[in-house]
């Protein structure tokens, strides 16, 4: 989380921008959102990037036509600005509490190996059933990319899909 304040003076008088930043662990997505304030017009701008897309929502709060800024309306912008880093930690904060109790509860209950009872026999049975899928779906990109090499149409030349029994 960032936040950046810039003030500016132009033909059309001053300003103040407050920019706030915040970008996922992954570092693919960014959310960024900026609150410029004139001495008659107040605009919010949200936008959303992720692997090189950028969407960008632009809000005038009040149009320089309407007149100076009352107090008021500037309290609503700040709220408005302040919601969206605050949206964020509540969400993430419900995300971890469910996850945790999640994995809790998912440490509570035995293995499906346990419940059959010969553990050894049941994990030939899934291995052997993960690589008859696997064949499946090799067999079937195949017979795709054949077609498409027959149309002159796209080839995808590389794909992984989960990870790889080891023997």
């Amino acid at each position: 989380f960032s936040l950046k304040l810039a003030p500016s003076v132009s033909s059309r008088g001053w300003a103040v921008q407050a920019t706030c930043s915040k970008s996922a662990r992954d570092g693919l997505s960014k959310l960024h959102w900026a609150l410029q304030v004139r001495a008659r017009g107040l605009s919010l701008r949200l936008t959303f990037a992720r692997c090189g897309l950028r969407f960008v929502l632009p809000l005038e709060l009040w149009p320089e036509a309407a007149g100076p800024l009352p107090a008021s309306e500037l309290c609503l912008a700040m709220l408005l600005w302040a919601a969206p880093p605050l949206l964020i930690r509540v969400l993430r904060g419900g995300y971890l509490t469910l996850r945790e109790a999640m994995s809790s509860k998912q440490a509570s209950i035995p293995p499906k190996a346990k419940l059959q009872g010969d553990g050894a026999g049941a994990a030939g049975v899934e291995m052997a059933e993960a690589l008859e899928q696997r064949a499946l779906v090799s067999r079937e990109a195949a017979r795709r990319r054949a077609e498409e090499e027959a149309r002159n149409g796209l080839v995808i030349l590389f794909a992984t899909y989960g990870e790889k029994p080891t023997d």
